[in-house]
């Protein structure tokens, strides 16, 4: 009967190796070598006890998914002074995460459109 239920696993664990491999492979070809940026907008207003996670998650995220040409805009809709700067000592430590408030994320969206 161990025998039986370790087989199961095998062939669990051995289909999931396979299928994420299947799906490596298909990202990395169809990949598109595009000149432009891409932005992640996270719009924050008043006081967000997960603003840290929810911007570390989306890191961590778009770093899986291409990395280099994504850029996350956390986006200024009104937060709290508490929540700015949670949000301010975040993108100290990952270049990739930008606050910004709604002026700036127009003028942002306008220089790249």
């Amino acid at each position: 009967m161990s025998k039986f239920i370790s087989g199961i696993f095998l062939v669990a664990f051995a289909t999931a190796g396979i299928v994420g491999l299947l799906r490596e492979f298909w990202l990395w070809l169809l990949k598109a070598d595009c000149p432009g940026t891409y932005y992640v907008v996270i719009p924050i207003s008043g006081h967000k006890d997960n603003a840290e996670a929810m911007l570390r998650n989306t890191a961590a995220r778009m770093e899986w998914l291409g990395g280099g040409k994504i850029r996350i805009i956390c986006a200024d809709f009104g937060m709290d002074e508490e929540t700015k700067r949670l949000c301010r000592q975040i993108c100290e430590e990952k270049p990739e995460i930008s606050l910004c408030t709604i002026d700036e994320l127009n003028t942002i969206m306008q220089q790249d459109c």
